[in-house]
């Protein structure tokens, strides 16, 4: 093999010049085509766009480089194998990049505009593992067709492959009955990372993590409990934050018979409005006061308040308590407690 000549080096800089200038021009091109996706009513196409980018760059790099290559060492050769071997062996690799880049990023994509549906701020992530095994399956592809492309028998190995497969599946059943509860977690979406959930089983808290085994969930508490995705999906379970995080507080109150109803409605409105507006959690509908029951020492009523966030429920409830028993106070209403009238006949 010659030493290629310094003119050589030249031309072959000056085609790695071109494709570069080539790539940007095509980036450039794909940025400044967004006058014509806005038009549409989705932003996948944008998301397409973008995500080509990077791909369609790194593709022109490589046939400049690969364009470079047989120019100035013709003759390069490995055994057998050649330039007519490693171009679509580059194919395959370049056509993989882009798929799992596509796959990967409409995913995501997803998951942003699910969040905006659903009135949230943050974008909690699609599962880790489940683009973890995408990737896998997009590389494993690429690489069995790479194999095939280079003259290996990959029949012999994919047969292999299958029947390792059973023996794997038969010695962890348990492992795989966990990732495929997690890919229907995973597809099917009732829960999310950064959700609070409460099981049937009276477990709540926030969802830490959703692995290919199992999903933590820290509580209140501040531990950490760890369900096994199997069990999660057998069982009945509130998202707290789905279809949005506002929700309708519950309160549940008893006034003496000697009050006046509507002073005590009128009472407790006012409150609540002053309560829901010192923590900025105002809900789409008013506070409200149903009456519910002759009970036995009280009239039952309760108050339904409207907030924001699930979250802020706790110090909502603890503030309107102590501010509807000063005002109580103030206007003369009796909270009765429990009591038994006994009368004794001589």
């Amino acid at each position: 093999m010659s030493v290629p000549s310094v003119n050589q080096f030249l031309f072959a800089g000056v085609i790695l010049v071109v494709a570069w200038g080539l790539s940007t021009v095509v980036v450039e091109v794909l940025k400044r085509s967004r006058f014509l996706t806005t038009k549409t009513k989705t932003t996948i196409d944008d998301e397409v766009l973008r995500l080509m980018r990077r791909p369609l760059h790194l593709g022109f790099q490589l046939i400049g480089i690969f364009i470079s290559a047989q120019y100035l060492f013709p003759d390069l050769s490995y055994k057998e194998y050649g330039y007519s071997d490693l171009m679509p062996v580059l194919l395959i690799i370049w056509i993989a990049y882009l798929a799992n880049r596509l796959i990967r990023g409409l995913m995501n994509w997803k998951e942003d505009e699910t969040q905006k549906e659903q009135g949230g701020g943050i974008r909690r992530g699609t599962f880790g593992f489940l683009n973890t095994i995408i990737s896998l399956l997009v590389w494993g592809v690429a690489f069995t067709f790479m194999l095939n492309q280079l003259g290996v028998d990959v029949t012999a190995l994919i047969a292999g492959l299958g029947i390792a497969g059973i023996a794997v599946a038969l010695a962890l059943q348990n492992t795989l009955s966990g990732l495929f509860s997690a890919i229907g977690l995973a597809l099917d979406r009732p829960i999310r990372q950064g959700d609070y959930i409460r099981l049937e089983d009276g477990i709540e808290g926030f969802v830490e993590d959703i692995s290919m085994r199992s999903t933590r969930i820290r509580t209140f508490e501040n531990t950490l409990v760890i369900v096994p995705n199997g069990k999660l999906t057998e069982m009945i379970l509130t998202n707290m934050f789905l279809p949005g995080q506002e929700t309708i507080l519950k309160i549940p109150l008893g006034v003496s018979y000697s009050a006046d109803l509507e002073l005590v409605e009128t009472v407790i409105i006012e409150v609540a409005k002053e309560i829901l507006a010192n923590h900025d959690s105002i809900g789409s509908k008013d506070p409200f006061v149903r009456f519910q029951a002759f009970g036995d020492s009280a009239i039952e009523l309760k108050v339904f308040l409207t907030i924001k966030q699930f979250l802020d429920q706790y110090m909502i409830k603890h503030d309107f308590i102590k501010a509807l028993h000063i005002r109580f106070n103030e206007e003369g209403i009796e909270i009765p407690f429990p009591q038994m009238r006994v009368h004794l006949k001589k």
